[in-house]
């Protein structure tokens, strides 16, 4: 019985873990009870419109993942969602990552840089050394305060808002992030 549009969805909820979604659309009077049980139903609608219509990758973004892989970069997914890993083994990408962290692993969510932060350790490197790639402001936000790198994309959300990124584009298909990931040779004698 509560209207929730698009514009809600980016303003209140992209990024966001679902305990804040929930209270945005429904507000704080809820009891306990009912706010575990809805808690709990939206999982298993996610869940179950996942395995029932499957999930279809932003275009470009395999190839890039692929690309990186050959260049033999260790590839992590960090996702304040509880159903991160559920979405890739549906997509049957699992396998594509070196480390995957999402809301069950860590206590505070994005704009917190923990699960960037738990991710760069389950791979052994450091923070400085990662590129983020995001399609939330809370999500740039959690990266640039973990010490890294951050392209945004412009899929869910305008580039005024990714503007704290590093660098924003509109697609991954043709992204070349030769320039970004080895940078070019300009301080060489």
């Amino acid at each position: 019985g509560v209207e929730f549009t698009f514009d809600d969805y980016q303003r209140v909820a992209n990024g966001a873990p679902r305990h804040e979604v929930i209270r945005a659309v429904l507000g704080d009077g809820l009891g306990a009870a009912k706010f575990d049980r809805l808690m709990g139903r939206k999982e298993e609608i996610v869940l179950e419109l996942a395995r029932e219509q499957g999930l279809r990758p932003i275009d470009g973004v395999l190839e890039l993942v692929d690309r990186l892989r050959r260049e033999g970069l260790l590839l992590g997914v960090a996702s304040s969602s509880r159903t991160a890993r559920v979405f890739l083994e549906t997509m049957q990408l699992d396998d594509r990552f070196d480390a995957t962290t999402d809301a069950r692993d860590t206590e505070l969510a994005k704009p917190d840089p923990e699960v960037f932060l738990s991710t760069a350790a389950r791979l052994g490197v450091e923070p400085a050394q990662c590129l983020v790639f995001e399609d939330a402001p809370v999500g740039v936000v959690a990266a640039r305060a973990a010490g890294m790198r951050v392209v945004a994309i412009t899929s869910t959300t305008s580039a005024e808002q990714l503007a704290g990124a590093d660098w924003v584009i509109d697609s991954f298909v043709g992204f070349d992030p030769t320039p970004i990931l080895f940078p070019p040779c300009a301080t060489r004698p």
